[in-house]
């Protein structure tokens, strides 16, 4: 009697566990969706609402995070790729996760939000990848994360971003990041250039100059490319008259550090 006493309440556990994870994606996904539709241009639109449902959208992510981070996790990467507006990254190793969604706020400027996800030793935990510093700044989206191990066997990360300053208008910036001591270290220097070790390389790219215009249509994630198998990234070089060459500057890992590629 007893053993199917607990039985049962294993069971009704067990039960209650994934209802409140099956709601917490679904809180998620209906969060997403409001939001989205609020912002739309069209008889629904409405700032303020967006707004909201933005917010919940990013407070239910962060207590989704405490409560049950395996099923928030998994629960934002369906709904990213069900959604092209949302970025969702993880490393390799699973202790590091960004989420970037545009806040559907700009015209041909975009803004973005987004939290780093990584686990500190105990337990996963959440970091704005955008602290606020100044409100009319514009924020950029996350849109690559990559793991590589050094040889005293430290895991380091290389992230690619970039910011939207118009439709053609983009700066973009390579950097590297680490987990030291169950804190995110976002200045982390992993970057060896001319001027010693560096935390992240930026440039911009102007589509629209007059020497660009018979390039064709921009592809955005051309910006900064990686390519795994030879532990490279590269960026275009950019000639004095503006002009983005078919040439590319590479910078290659080399067991610790990521130099120029000559």
């Amino acid at each position: 009697m007893v053993k199917r006493i607990l039985l049962s309440l294993s069971f009704m556990v067990c039960a209650l566990t994934t209802f409140a994870q099956a709601t917490n994606a679904d809180k998620l996904k209906a969060y997403y969706k409001q939001f989205l539709e609020y912002s739309a241009y069209n008889e629904f639109n409405n700032m303020d609402s967006a707004t909201h449902y933005r917010n919940l959208f990013r407070e239910g992510i962060i207590s989704g995070i405490k409560q049950n981070a395996t099923a928030t996790l998994n629960a934002l990467g369906i709904l990213a790729k069900r959604e092209s507006g949302l970025q969702f990254h993880k490393t390799a190793d699973g202790q590091l996760y960004s989420i970037c969604w545009d806040d559907q706020s700009g015209g041909t400027m975009r803004n973005f939000e987004g939290l780093y996800v990584y686990h500190n030793g105990a337990a996963y935990v959440t970091e704005s990848i955008h602290p606020v510093t100044d409100e009319f700044a514009t924020a950029s989206n996350v849109y690559a994360l990559y793991q590589l191990t050094t040889t005293k066997g430290k895991a380091i990360y290389l992230q690619f971003e970039y910011i939207q300053a118009s439709t053609a208008l983009y700066r973009y910036t390579v950097s590297t990041l680490s987990i030291d001591k169950g804190k995110l270290n976002r200045g982390a220097k992993y970057l060896k250039t001319r001027s010693g070790l560096q935390h992240s390389i930026s440039y911009g790219l102007d589509w629209s100059a007059h020497v660009n215009r018979s390039r064709g249509e921009l592809n955005i994630r051309q910006g900064l490319i990686y390519e795994a198998p030879l532990k490279q990234f590269s960026f275009p070089l950019i000639q004095q008259d503006g002009t983005i060459s078919t040439k590319r500057i590479k910078y290659g890992f080399k067991g610790n550090y990521f130099e120029l590629v000559r």
